[in-house]
């Protein structure tokens, strides 16, 4: 879908990027869409090692290694922050996001926060 395209992860920020197995860390991602105004799932996931490659992402879009979906909508060239508490899994290393469900949406459409 051409809307995912303009989806950008601008950053992404650990309260403790090296966090023990259990212990309780917040996230904050920033997305920023340079496209059409949208609606969208931002699906995190978690990886024992570092995310390369599409194949790579793909092993690890499963619910064993989802920790937190939400609801997004976001007009267009703005961003959106999005903040959670995750407990580290054991061999944690990598942290992504994925864009699931996405829908342009006309701007008199969205809903605006």
């Amino acid at each position: 879908m051409s809307g995912v395209r303009n989806l950008n992860l601008e950053n992404l920020r650990f309260s403790n990027p090296s966090p023990m197995e259990g212990e309780e860390i917040t996230i904050e991602a920033v997305i920023r869409n340079t496209g059409d105004s949208c609606k969208f799932d931002a699906v995190f996931y978690w990886a024992p090692e570092i995310i390369l490659s599409k194949e790579q992402m793909e092993k690890y879009t499963k619910p064993e290694y989802e920790i937190h979906r939400e609801k997004v909508e976001i007009p267009a060239g703005k961003r959106v922050v999005i903040q959670f508490k995750w407990k580290a899994k054991k061999g944690f290393s990598c942290l992504f996001v994925k864009p699931e469900n996405v829908e342009i949406v006309d701007s008199w459409q969205l809903n605006v926060k």
